[in-house]
C-alpha cells in the first residue's frame, strides 16, 4: 500500500511537471494599502514569466523572464513598484514578486506562467476601509464625575491603523476634539474622556477608522445626554 501511495505521488508530480501548469501559492483576496504584500507562483515549467497588467488590461513595465540557468536569487522589476525574485531555479520554477499596494494598483492583474504556457492571473484587491461596530455602552469613571469611558466593538481588520473618536458638546465653545486611539487585539476599545460639564448636556460622540493608507470611514453619530 505505501508503495503504490509513492508510486502515485510521483506519477503525480511528474504529470505536473509535463503538463506545465502554472499555479499561485500565494494569492491574498485583498491587500492593505500602504502595507508590502508578497504573490508566490510556481509556474510548472523549467522557466517562469512574470507580467503585470493595469486595470485596462495594458502591460505595466517590461515583463521579467527566468531560466532554469538563472542562479537561485536572481532579482528583476516591473516598473518601479513590482520586484521580483527567483527561489526556486530547478524544474519547475518559482518565484516571488512583491509590492507596496496603492489606490492606483486597484484591479491590476499580476500574471505567471512558464514559456509557452497559458498565464495565470492573480489580481489586486484593495480591502475596504474597516468599519468599527458602536458598543454605546457609557461608564463614569468613580470618584471623578467628570470622566466617561466611551467604548466601542473592536475592527480585527488587518488593514486598520488606529481610530479617531470625536467628541463635541452643545454647550462647549471649544468647537469639536479629537482623539487618536490605537487600535487593539481585545475585544473592544475604550477611551477615557474629560467631559466639561455632566450637567444636561448634550454630548455628539463618533468613531471612526484609519485604515493603513490614511483613509477614514464614516460612522453613525450617538447622542448622550448627562442629568
Amino acid at each position: 500500500m505505501k508503495t503504490e501511495l509513492i508510486s502515485y505521488l510521483f506519477l503525480s508530480y511528474l504529470t505536473f511537471l509535463v503538463s506545465g501548469t502554472p499555479q499561485f501559492t500565494t494569492c491574498p483576496s485583498s491587500v492593505c494599502l500602504s502595507q508590502p504584500v508578497t504573490y508566490e507562483c510556481n509556474s510548472g515549467a523549467a522557466s517562469l514569466t512574470w507580467i503585470v497588467l493595469d486595470a485596462n488590461g495594458d502591460s505595466v513595465g517590461i515583463p521579467v523572464a527566468y531560466s532554469q540557468f538563472s542562479p537561485v536569487g536572481t532579482t528583476g522589476s516591473i516598473g518601479t513598484q513590482f520586484n521580483t525574485v527567483l527561489i526556486n531555479g530547478t524544474n519547475s520554477l518559482g518565484a516571488n514578486i512583491t509590492f507596496t499596494p496603492t489606490l492606483s494598483m486597484s484591479d491590476y492583474i499580476v500574471q505567471c506562467g512558464g514559456a509557452g504556457t497559458l498565464l495565470v492571473n492573480c489580481s489586486i484587491v484593495i480591502a475596504g476601509i474597516p468599519t468599527p461596530v458602536e458598543n454605546g455602552a457609557i461608564a463614569y469613571e468613580a470618584p471623578v464625575s467628570t470622566y466617561i469611558r466611551y467604548n466601542w466593538v473592536s475592527s480585527m481588520s488587518p488593514c486598520l491603523s488606529h481610530y479617531v473618536l470625536v467628541v463635541r458638546s452643545t454647550s462647549s465653545m471649544d468647537g469639536i476634539n479629537y482623539y487618536n486611539v490605537s487600535a487593539s487585539s481585545s475585544n473592544y476599545t475604550y477611551l477615557d474622556l474629560p467631559l466639561s460639564s455632566t450637567n444636561n448636556t448634550l454630548y455628539n460622540f463618533s468613531v471612526l477608522t484609519v485604515d493603513t493608507g490614511g483613509r477614514s470611514s464614516e460612522s453613525i453619530i450617538r447622542q448622550i445626554i448627562f442629568n
